[in-house]
């Protein structure tokens, strides 16, 4: 049932740092149980090899099947061979689909305390105009900082409020194979706690906590996938994820930290890692309209879908422990 994945695994055997034996364990595995029962760290070392198995200018095996051919790691097409299996394969292993997720009927107001409480309500909302943002991120701030004196939780997802026309926060986030709305839990995290024994651990400060970004973009860059720092304009980036902690961007808004740290976008636009940061940054452009705020951002030249698959791999091997939202 797995043999075409197999035939691919074995065309990736040259691009893997694994020993030889080590390999046919993976390989085993493959055969045994197919990509989508593997274990995670066959999963990880495949999707590696993958990466590194660069087949065409510009072009990358983190998705090897490309419509109706793929080409394999020794940069032979085979045309249109490959079979039914390993295409429902490649749909079930690609993380993230590039499709609008389905989102509730947003509630229209125009009120910021009426749209607050909504959301507190679970309910998705929709203002008027961009400057509401600005405004209710403020509101969103006092009413956090007041719940904290009280020794309160305060939490809103920001996901949950729109703005007609435009693409705010995540009207265009990504759905997962389940169709749903991606949370945070399953998106890259390239900084966070390090699980003790890892990469990650190494380099840790005195908290545990960990920054992989650094040790990713070497990955990224001894394995031919392009990056640049740039600097572009924060309202014209897309969430991937679906999950927006309010008050965190709220204060990163109001104290303008959004340029403290790495803002990481895909070539097709999408914020790979830095959510929060580019959302505090979209609400302090909110305030005279959008446009006009840029950021710095790097930007990793791999479409989204491929990049999720990727940088979710490294982190899992490189040690960062997932974190909701």
């Amino acid at each position: 049932m797995f043999e075409e994945q197999v035939r691919i695994v074995d065309s990736l055997r040259r691009f893997s740092d694994l020993s030889d034996a080590a390999w046919v364990e993976v390989r085993k595995e493959i055969s045994a149980h197919g990509l989508e029962g593997a274990s995670q760290t066959a999963r990880v070392q495949v999707a590696t090899a993958m990466l590194k198995a660069r087949v065409t200018k510009g072009d990358y095996v983190g998705h090897p099947f490309r419509g109706n051919q793929w080409t394999d790691a020794s940069g032979v097409s085979q045309g249109g061979s490959a079979s039914s299996v390993v295409a429902e394969a490649r749909d079930r292993k690609t993380p993230a689909k590039v499709m609008l997720a389905d989102r509730a009927k947003p509630i229209k107001v125009k009120d910021i305390s009426k749209a607050i409480k909504l959301m507190q309500e679970g309910k998705v909302v929709e203002l008027d105009n961009a400057e509401k943002v600005n405004t209710l991120l403020k509101e969103l701030h006092d009413l956090a900082q007041e719940a904290k004196d009280r020794g309160e939780k305060f939490k809103i997802n920001l996901c949950n409020v729109s703005v007609s026309g435009t693409n705010l926060f995540c009207g265009a986030s990504l759905a997962g194979e389940d169709g749903k709305p991606l949370p945070r839990i399953k998106m890259p995290q390239l900084s966070g706690t390090a699980r003790e024994g890892s990469a990650a651990a190494k380099i840790a400060d005195k908290d545990g906590q960990a920054d992989a970004g650094p040790a990713f973009l070497k990955f990224l860059k001894e394995n031919g996938v392009d990056t640049t720092e740039e600097k572009v304009e924060a309202s014209s980036l897309k969430a991937s994820q679906a999950e927006l902690i309010g008050a965190k961007v709220a204060a990163i808004m109001t104290k303008e930290t959004y340029d403290k740290g790495v803002i990481y976008v895909s070539r097709d636009n999408y914020v790979i890692d830095g959510h929060h940061r580019w959302a505090g940054a979209v609400g302090a452009d909110a305030e005279d309209g959008l446009g006009d705020l840029k950021i710095k951002v790097v930007r990793v030249d791999m479409p989204i879908t491929e990049v999720l698959k990727v940088s979710n791999a490294f982190t899992e091997e490189f040690g960062i422990e997932r974190q909701e939202a």
